[in-house]
């Protein structure tokens, strides 16, 4: 009985802790006590940039999202824990053999921490024998800039 009047009561006290803001361009759901809250996995930028290659890639491609690196990449030991981020796109062939690598960059890729970690995927990347296309998340670029970007590397 104890525990249960104790876990009500943290369920009650959790539920007035303030949630936090989302990242601008994130849409969050709250999902229930404790903070907790779904979010979509790709910011508008990033569905904005998929939705055009799945649009302007021939068949045979497919476009996935937030895909750790270490998922596509084998990389030494000593490396492992500066690769444990994502890749906003992996474009893949039918077979699911990783082609090209598209991130999308916006405000936070100015902080020299992110440049940091951005220098240390691509260069793994490239190593691997996969292209990197960097875009700017607010850029103007419509389908077809993207597609002649990436298009090279098909």
């Amino acid at each position: 009985m104890a525990a249960l009047v104790l876990t009500v009561a943290l369920q009650l006290w959790l539920r007035r802790l303030p949630v936090r803001e989302a990242p601008a361009g994130m849409r969050v759901r709250t999902s229930g006590a404790g903070g907790y809250a779904q979010r979509a996995v790709l910011n508008v930028g990033e569905q904005s940039a998929r939705q055009a290659l799945v649009a302007a890639l021939p068949n045979g491609y497919h476009v996935l999202p937030c895909v750790r690196v270490l998922d596509f990449v084998d990389v030494p030991a000593a490396m492992k824990p500066r690769l444990m981020g994502h890749v906003d796109l992996l474009v893949v062939d039918r077979r699911f053999t990783p082609v090209v690598v598209v991130e999308v960059d916006g405000p936070f890729h100015h902080t020299p921490q992110q440049r940091r970690r951005d220098a240390a995927k691509d260069h793994a990347l490239r190593m691997a024998g996969i292209p990197v296309v960097r875009v700017a998340a607010r850029g103007r670029q419509t389908g077809q800039d993207l597609y002649r970007q990436v298009q090279p590397h098909l």
